[in-house]
C-alpha cells in the first residue's frame, strides 16, 4: 500500500511515512499534505483508486484513530532511511519478477531503482500524458527548475504511449477483495431498509440512526462514519510532535 501510494501521488518518502489518516478527506477524494519540506501545505484530489484502496486499508487495520499514521508504526520508522527503503523496494521488485537490469545495475550517469524512482515516474508519466508544470508542482512539491530534468524522459514516454498505471484498488489482491466486501456490506443495509453511505462518498460525517441500533446494525453502521470523512473534527487531532523535526531533516 506505501509503495503504490508513492508511485500514484508523487509524495516523498519522508513525509508520506509521516502521514496521519486525519489528512486524507475520503468524503471528497482529497488530501491535505499539512508539514512537509517545502514548508507551505498542499492539498490535491487524489489520484484512481487511491481513496477505494485507503478506505479498504484502514477497515483491514480496524480503523484506527485519526491522530494513527497513515500507513502505520513501521513503515514510519522508516522515515529518512532512503537507502534501506530502497534494498527493500529492490527486493521486492525481485520477488515480484521484475529483473530487468535496468533496475538493479547502477550505471555512469544511472543508479538502481530507489524509492525516488516512484516520484520520478509520477511526475515523468503526468507531464508525458499532458499534465503540466503547476498541475505537477502542486502534487509533488518541485520547484519550477527542478523540473527540467524530467521533460527529456517525459517527451519519450510520451513518444511510447504507455499511459498511466492502473487504479490503485485494482493491484493489490487484498485490498480489492475488501473493497468489493464494504460495498456488498453497503447493498446490504440498504436492502434491509437502513440509511447507510456509500463508502467514501458522502460530503458529511455519517452519523447512525436510531434505526440502526434497533435493527442491531449500529456497529456496521458506525464503520461507515471512518470512510465518509477523515478529515480532524476536534481540538485534539494534531499532527505528531516528531513530524517537523523528520521533514526538516
Amino acid at each position: 500500500m506505501f509503495f503504490g501510494f508513492l508511485h500514484r501521488e508523487g509524495t516523498r518518502l519522508t513525509e508520506t511515512a509521516l502521514l496521519q489518516i486525519y489528512e486524507f478527506d475520503l468524503a471528497h477524494d482529497t488530501m491535505q499534505l499539512d508539514e512537509n519540506k517545502t514548508g507551505y501545505g498542499r492539498m490535491w484530489k487524489l489520484s484512481r483508486g487511491v481513496r477505494e484502496a485507503f478506505a479498504a486499508w484502514l477497515s483491514l487495520r480496524g480503523y484506527p484513530d485519526a491522530n494513527a499514521l497513515a500507513f502505520g508504526d513501521n513503515v514510519s520508522a522508516l522515515a529518512g532511511s532512503e537507502k534501506k527503503v530502497a534494498e527493500i523496494v529492490r527486493k521486492r521488485l525481485d520477488q515480484a519478477g521484475l529483473d530487468r537490469p535496468a533496475l538493479h545495475t547502477k550505471g555512469t550517469n544511472t543508479r538502481r531503482f530507489c524509492t525516488h524512482g516512484f516520484r520520478h515516474s509520477f511526475t515523468t508519466r503526468h507531464l508525458a500524458n499532458g499534465k503540466t508544470e503547476d498541475w505537477v508542482r502542486v502534487r509533488t512539491g518541485h520547484k519550477s527548475l527542478e523540473l527540467l530534468t524530467y521533460r527529456e524522459a517525459a517527451t519519450a514516454v510520451r513518444d511510447l504511449d504507455i499511459g498511466d498505471v492502473e487504479p490503485l484498488v485494482e493491484v493489490i489482491p487484498e485490498l480489492k477483495e475488501r473493497w468489493e466486501g464494504m460495498l456488498a456490506v453497503v447493498e446490504l443495509l440498504r436492502a434491509l431498509g437502513i440509511r447507510t453511505v456509500t463508502p467514501g462518498h458522502s460530503p458529511g460525517r455519517y452519523v447512525p440512526q436510531k434505526s440502526d441500533a434497533e435493527s442491531g446494525f449500529a456497529n456496521s453502521a458506525s464503520t461507515f462514519q471512518y470512510l465518509t470523512q477523515c478529515a480532524p473534527h476536534d481540538s485534539n487531532v494534531r499532527p505528531a510532535d516528531s513530524k517537523s523535526d523528520a521533514l526538516s531533516s
